[in-house]
């Protein structure tokens, strides 16, 4: 760079200073050809040297373009598998989706088992629960222990009577359809109770059973407030029945317990009955033998005085 100030600066000091009469505008041919870069200035040793400007580096050619779409090829699986396993672990539950699994974990009744064969079977159920929704509409995906979570959460929430669910979209909606798959769920009693109400009111029992036992279909807005209401008559009518019958298993119970303990009295007397009885008949027997031996002792005494008394008759004799 200095030397090409250098070579300007002198170029300059040779030139005459032109003033502005002496100014004019040169003549270019129609057609001209601009000088480009170094190889004008090489043929005009006297025009100074103009650095043409560097190209704009390139990127190597070496597929790295190609390699970076591959990596964001990669990066968007990725991504969206974290997205969905984010969804899968989410706490996120539609009404819908409450349904379907209530559904599904009332067909399989995985709370009898234990250990890593309840872990297996909740993978199961989200699994089965995957196939019944595509195959419906909309997939739900869905991991084991939040399925399992979720339904444990509903659960408490029908025994103390909750109708509603506030979901995390921001409303509460309604939850109704699915308490009807749960209730068989919840109350283990829940037969014997409509047994009862049956006998004590025919329709009304009619009426829960086939509201409880009806199959879970997605309802229109117009009746979701209609069953929601003929729900919660449902479970009110249930529970003076349920009180009633663990009124009458309690007594039934302790009336049990008392006949259990006069029965337990009944076999200590009878067992220290036995002890007497076999306390008198040892000592009977005894008795027994021990006059049979002084029976024996006398006869033997009788038989050795006679047979001295013999002796001494012999030898009285000679």
């Amino acid at each position: 760079m200095t030397r090409a100030k250098a070579r300007t600066s002198n170029t300059s000091q040779d030139q005459p200073s032109d003033s502005g009469a002496d100014r004019f505008s040169p003549d270019w041919p129609d057609i001209a050809v601009l000088p480009s870069g170094r190889e004008d200035s090489d043929n005009d040793p006297g025009s100074p040297f103009v650095p043409s400007r560097p190209a704009s580096p390139h990127p190597p050619s070496d597929g790295g373009g190609e390699s970076d779409l591959e990596n964001d090829e990669e990066t968007f699986p990725a991504s969206l598998d974290a997205k969905q396993s984010q969804k899968a672990r989410s706490p996120r539950w539609l009404p819908w989706e409450d349904r379907y699994l209530a559904q599904q974990a009332e067909k399989l009744r995985l709370f009898a088992q234990r250990g890593d064969e309840r872990r297996k079977a909740w993978d199961g159920l989200a699994v089965d629960l995957l196939k019944a929704s595509t195959i419906n509409g909309k997939p739900i995906n869905r991991t084991g222990p939040a399925c399992r979570a979720r339904l444990e959460k509903l659960l408490d929430a029908q025994r103390r009577e909750q109708t509603r669910s506030l979901q995390l979209t921001g409303t509460n909606q309604e939850v109704d359809d699915h308490l009807e798959a749960q209730a068989g769920l919840a109350t283990p009693a829940m037969n014997p109770i409509k047994r009862i109400a049956t006998s004590l009111n025919p329709s009304a029992g009619e009426t829960n059973s086939l509201t409880l036992s009806r199959t879970v279909m997605p309802l229109t807005p117009n009746d979701s407030n209609k069953r929601a209401s003929s729900n919660k008559i449902a479970i009110t009518n249930l529970w003076p029945f349920s009180i009633e019958l663990s009124k009458s298993r309690i007594s039934s119970g302790i009336g049990k317990l008392t006949d259990g303990m006069a029965a337990l009295a009944n076999a200590q007397a009878a067992l220290l009955n036995a002890e007497t009885n076999r306390s008198e008949a040892a000592a009977r027997m005894q008795y027994e033998d021990s006059e049979r031996r002084r029976i024996d002792a006398e006869h033997r005494a009788a038989e050795a005085e006679r047979h001295a008394s013999l002796l001494a008759a012999v030898s009285h004799k000679k």
